[in-house]
């Protein structure tokens, strides 16, 4: 697991899944199943932010044992 840098995107794995919640509510943005050929083996949020269509955006980065590193934008947080 791990909290986005603005701490409203909380990453969670779980073989090779990767999954997006909101921190906030709770509420499930994205899922990613079969985010690699078998096991994510780490993740890591990149400090800042990159351009994404005129607005910010968070990047994840995860590894996994079929030895790739694949990098991911993330979904915006619900806002209540």
């Amino acid at each position: 697991m791990s909290v986005s840098p603005d701490g409203k995107v909380l990453a969670t794995t779980s073989g090779s899944t990767l999954q997006w919640l909101c921190v906030e509510t709770g509420a499930v943005l994205d899922t990613a199943e079969k985010a690699h050929e078998g096991d994510i083996t780490g993740i890591a949020w990149a400090p800042r932010t990159i351009p994404n269509g005129g607005t910010p955006a968070f990047v994840l980065a995860t590894a996994g044992v079929d030895k790739k590193v694949k990098l991911w934008l993330a979904p915006k947080a619900i806002s209540t």
